[in-house]
């Protein structure tokens, strides 16, 4: 917090769709990898692929939305309430067009709905823009959910022998 009580939180450029094979085939050529999305060869390609390329652009628009913590504190207050960017200006130490970035961030990812009223704007939470994350988290809980048992199996099976 600065001596105005606003809060300080580093600011980042508006997202853009994630430029995926770019982005794998980039960091493979590093270590000598075919382009195989599980190459086994390094940590970071497999964790590259898992974020790009198995999740669906929404999920991951949404993820890399909240991943930052001005935009998050923003979609927090106006989950509770209507605000214009003035508005929203006023409780942050950043400026009116970072913002501005933050909002049209937001906005891109689903997470909020706008509608003008005269020259303002006003920007409301859209909690049907969470959907693309639920259903990513679902899916995983389906997945462990099918493979604990076998786990489970495999690892008694390994203290008997």
């Amino acid at each position: 917090m600065t001596s105005t009580g606003k809060v300080r939180i580093r600011t980042s450029r508006t997202l853009q769709p994630p430029k995926v094979w770019n982005a794998v085939a980039a960091y493979g050529a590093k270590h000598n990898c075919t382009g195989n999305i599980w190459c086994g060869q390094d940590l970071a390609c497999n964790a590259l692929a898992a974020a790009y390329i198995l999740l669906p652009v929404s999920a991951t628009m949404v993820f890399r939305a909240l991943a930052d913590p001005t935009r998050l504190a923003v979609l927090e207050i106006v989950m509770r309430q209507e605000m214009t960017v003035t508005d929203l200006t006023a409780r942050f130490a950043v400026t009116q067009p970072a913002i501005s970035q933050h909002l049209a961030v937001l906005r891109e990812s689903g997470l909020v709905l706008h509608r003008r009223e005269g020259r303002q704007i006003f920007y409301r939470a859209d909690p049907k823009g969470l959907r693309p994350m639920f259903r990513w988290i679902d899916e995983y809980r389906i997945f462990w959910q099918e493979r604990m048992p076998r786990l489970r199996t495999l690892l008694r099976e390994m203290r008997h022998e």
